[in-house]
């Protein structure tokens, strides 16, 4: 990262700043899951003193110092200083806290002077001061962290405790500020930086699998033939899958000339394919090219896919290339569409590379000061062809900044949807611990001084998709999530972006769905993508490169597209069946309007299964309705943007338009409001129409299971039979998994995974049970080997049963001593606790601020505590001393965040250290 360090802090001459950058990913907020597995209870003394490494770490940890640094540049450098108010930071950072630690609550009043920690069965009162100033919440935060070292028990490591407190303080100020774990940190320079050793594959969890999104070009993936969709099942000797992206990542990559070896199954493939691949320099490349080839005149393509620290050397290099391949160029489009932004240095020179004169950004400060104003270099190297700039909503922050450069200097017309709105900057602070803190230092203004914050880039010409099928209709523009979605976004007093001149729908025929791989590919292809056409006749027409002469120019082209492409649309939807002609206005209608949902249950949403809801309206009015359609607005993600088409509808006519909707699994009991809004083409539309929707959920399976272990030859495992763990042996877990509940498991899977690293192979990581009826029970046989020069005194694993379909599991964990003597066999069944709520079900709406929850936990082993939460609020902790009660109720009053659905979860573990969850949404209706 030093070619970063060296260049950046000279442009906003910000003090200690490693690196500047904008980027669209949100906070990387890091909760350590609340573990589903036994819990072994070490003591305290355990906790730290495993190595000196830890015992350095508890000294560390009890100092608070992570958490010291981040409060020293919060004070220094944050953007918001009004923000910045220790009360409620410090409340945020123990609530952080108490999230990540399932035997630690806080207790945190509004408007007191102190609060309460509850570690197990411990607790403790803290006052508050008069706080003075943004340090004195640090001695607090050390006196907590030292209470929770003497009394905690269980397992989350110290570190994570602290990140806890970090990110939940963070929270509490943008969505864009978080502290980045080391391996987090490591995996954010890699991707800033463009290059690695590795094979050159993308890859991700599919289905629970790991799984080839697609080999990058011209790397050792590709030229060894690996195919979107392969699964790795093995990286090495280590099965992979139980392992997280990131584990994986760090197996594939490695020092360019080593060789890693893996095993995939292919999709019709009689057996797995195995694969040396010897790693390489492996350089993700930011910029494409292509040249559109015409009679009277060449356009050349230029896509910037993220501004990385060379992608400004790509740029021209690519540039150099098009206008050698091109003949009589007239004109350059600039396409950074689904580009997340980047490093900031690398869009102020590509924005300069188009421009001779003109800002290109300002940025500005806590309380409104201008930091910095980064101008065009006038260098007579500068590109002067006409120019259009594609953006849609996936085109955030750095490529914003480009975008608006270009249009507000009239340099550039730009065509496509609005923009993300990410206008804020975020600097990256390396911490003592490896770790990074990157937060929002401020903000910045296109030229002209209008923000983008919240608003985005609005287009010159706005071209908005629309598909037609049978079964869904997409007509009116819905932008997906935008910076103005995410809470506690910061917002900006400054001037915003004009309007479209042209807004044009145009028909996009839905497409076989498209694979990811297409992202990672090096071509550029014009045949199907309507707005490369838009922008290359666009160009081909243009006689200037200013910006407001091409949109008077443009109007022609606009008009014909509108034409063409309202014909298109028009006999798309007379092949379903929809008139879609507009008539003059003539008269009055008037609507009656009746919503229905089709499924097994009656007029809920079934979880599981493919609802229908139908949406009918009559006319009882004097004149015809034309060009009619509504669109659903509901909280619920899945009830939105749901487009209801019925074009025209004559007086005394009804007509009903359905619309099928998956209903996940997994989904839970709630309510939502969901509220029709209509558009009609002569502008009589009816009022919109308002509807509460249930959805109903399954009654997942309840596992259970019981194990035995093998070293003497039985079932593929290969060892001495002297029922203890040795090097170089070969063992084999036996599972038997009963269902106990009164659903069936559809697609039950068991696997474990290691905790220990090197030294421990997993041979057989996973086996797929399918259907598992209520009581049936069936085995599973997973295997591992442990290396010969393995040399640690135990083996540490995890283990889970699940469905894959209502997401129900069961886990535990393993902690087997290496050549310690291990029972051959357990017959001991392990379930977990049993939780009944009272009443039940739990009624899903209240117009009160907060509600009771209550219930029974049944566990014969003993119940070792209860946790509820409130979203993300842990609002009680119930700690039962020394885990014997086999039956106790619960109680705990719930805050509810008004006019929105609230998550409520209950989680009972036992003394085992088994979990098991209920979950249910409270919709508070103000």
């Amino acid at each position: 990262m030093n070619t970063v360090t060296q260049a950046i802090p000279l442009r906003l001459q910000l003090k200690k700043i490693v690196f500047l950058l904008i980027f669209i990913a949100g906070a990387l907020a890091f909760y350590p899951r609340l573990s589903s597995f036994r819990n072994s209870s070490p003591s305290p003394a355990a906790l730290v003193k495993s190595d000196p490494q830890d015992t350095e770490f508890a000294k560390s940890f009890a100092k608070a110092d992570t958490f010291r640094q981040t409060i020293g540049y919060l004070a220094k450098n944050y953007y918001d200083t009004e923000a910045l108010n220790p009360p409620i930071l410090l409340k945020h950072a123990l609530l952080g806290l108490s999230r990540t630690v399932p035997e630690v609550l806080v207790l945190y009043p509004d408007h007191e002077s102190k609060f309460t920690l509850f570690v197990e069965d411990q607790k403790k009162e803290f006052n508050l001061p008069r706080f003075k100033s943004l340090d004195e919440i640090v001695p607090i935060i050390q006196e907590t962290f030292s209470f929770v070292q003497q009394n905690y028990h269980g397992e989350t490591k110290l570190e994570d405790m602290q990140y806890g407190a970090i990110n939940g303080l963070l929270d509490s100020l943008d969505p864009h500020s978080a502290l980045l774990p080391p391996k987090i940190f490591r995996e954010f320079k890699t991707q800033t930086e463009g290059e690695f050793g590795g094979i050159g594959i993308v890859i991700g969890i599919k289905e629970g699998e790991l799984t080839v999104i697609a080999p990058l070009p011209d790397t050792p993936a590709s030229r060894a033939g690996l195919q979107p969709k392969d699964k790795i099942v093995k990286i090495g000797e280590e099965a992979s899958i139980n392992m997280d992206l990131t584990e994986a990542v760090e197996r594939l990559r490695g020092k360019i000339g080593t060789q890693v070896a893996i095993t995939v199954e292919r999709e019709g493939g009689e057996a797995p394919i195995e694969v040396t691949l010897t790693r390489a320099n492996i350089k993700i490349e930011s910029v494409q090219s292509k040249v559109i080839h015409h009679p009277e005149g060449d356009i050349g393509i230029i896509r910037i896919k993220s501004f990385q620290e060379d992608t400004m050397r790509d740029l021209n290099r690519h540039l150099k290339s098009v206008l050698l391949s091109g003949k009589n160029i007239k004109g350059l489009v600039l396409d950074m569409r689904n580009n997340p932004g980047g490093l900031l240095n690398q869009a102020i020179e590509v924005a300069d590379r188009f421009l001779k004169e003109g800002n290109i950004v300002l940025t500005v400060g806590a309380n409104n000061q201008v930091l910095e104003v980064d101008e065009a270099l006038n260098s007579d190297s500068d590109i002067s062809l006409p120019m259009v700039v594609l953006v849609n909503d996936g085109s955030a922050s750095a490529s914003e900044i480009v975008a608006g450069a270009l249009k507000n200097n009239d340099r550039a017309i730009v065509v496509g949807t609005q923009t993300f709105g990410k206008g804020s900057v975020q600097s990256v602070y390396s911490l003592k611990d490896n770790s990074a803190l990157k937060i929002t230092v401020a903000q910045y203004l296109t030229p002209g001084n209008e923000s983008i914050q919240t608003v985005g880039i609005t287009p010159d010409i706005q071209l908005n998709p629309q598909s037609i099928e049978k079964d869904k209709v997409d007509l009116i523009e819905s932008q997906g999530l935008t910076e103005k979605d995410l809470e506690k976004h910061l917002e900006s007093n400054f001037k915003r972006s004009n309007k479209s001149s042209y807004m044009v729908g145009y028909y996009q025929p839905k497409k076989e769905e498209e694979e990811e791989a297409q992202n990672y590919t090096n071509e550029i292809e014009v045949e199907k993508d309507i707005p490369i056409q838009f922008a290359d006749k666009l160009l081909l027409k243009a006689t200037s490169s200013s910006r407001k002469k091409m949109i008077e120019e443009a109007k022609p082209l606009v008009e014909e597209t509108e034409s063409t492409e309202e014909g298109k649309i028009q006999k798309a939807l007379a092949d379903i069946g929809i008139d879609w002609n507009l008539q003059p206005e003539n008269g009055k209608p008037q609507a009656q309007v009746t919503f229905n949902i089709h499924s097994t249950a009656g007029q809920v949403l079934k979880a599981g299964e493919e609802v229908k809801m139908e949406l009918k309206v009559q006319n009882i009015g004097q004149a015809p309705f034309d060009q009619l359609i509504a669109n659903t607005e509901s909280e619920n993600g899945l009830l939105k943007n749901r487009e209801f088409i019925f074009g025209k509808i004559n007086p005394g006519e009804t007509k009903s338009w359905t619309v099928p909707i998956k209903m996940p699994a997994n989904s839970l009991r709630r309510e939502d409001l969901v509220k029709f809004v209509f558009q009609e083409g002569n502008q009589k539309k009816p009022e919109p129409f308002e509807s509460k929707i249930t959805t109903d959920p399954l009654t997942p399976p309840v596992f259970a299971y019981r194990y035995s272990l093998y070293d003497n030859g039985q079932f593929g495992s290969r060892g001495n039979g002297n029922h203890q763990i040795d090097q170089g042996e070969k063992i084999t877990l036996k599972f038997e998994v009963k269902n106990i509940g009164t659903s069936m498991s559809k697609k039950t899977a068991v696997n474990i995974k290691n905790l220990d690293g090197e030294g421990i192979f997993l041979s057989k990581g996973r086996e797929k049970l399918d259907e598992l009826s209520p009581g049936q029970e069936k085995p599973a046989e997973l295997s591992f080997t442990v290396d010969r020069a393995y040399t640690k005194d135990k083996i540490e694993l995890e283990f889970a049963i699940s469905d894959q379909e209502t997401q129900a599991s069961l886990g535990d964990k393993f902690s087997f001593p290496l050549r310690g003597k291990l029972a051959a066999s357990t017959d001991k069944i392990e379930t977990a606790p049993k939780i009944q709520m009272i009443p039940a079900p739990f009624p899903t709406s209240t117009k009160d601020k907060s509600v009771k929850v209550s219930g029974m936990i049944e566990d014969p082993t003993g119940i070792k505590d209860i946790i509820v939460f409130v979203n993300d609020y842990k609002a009680a902790l119930i700690t039962l001393q020394n885990g014997l009660t086999p039956q106790t109720e619960f109680e705990a009053k719930l805050p509810l965040k008004e006019k929105q659905n609230n998550l409520v979860t209950i989680l009972a573990r036992d003394k085992n250290g088994l979990i098991s969850r209920e979950g249910f949404y409270i919709l508070q209706e103000k």
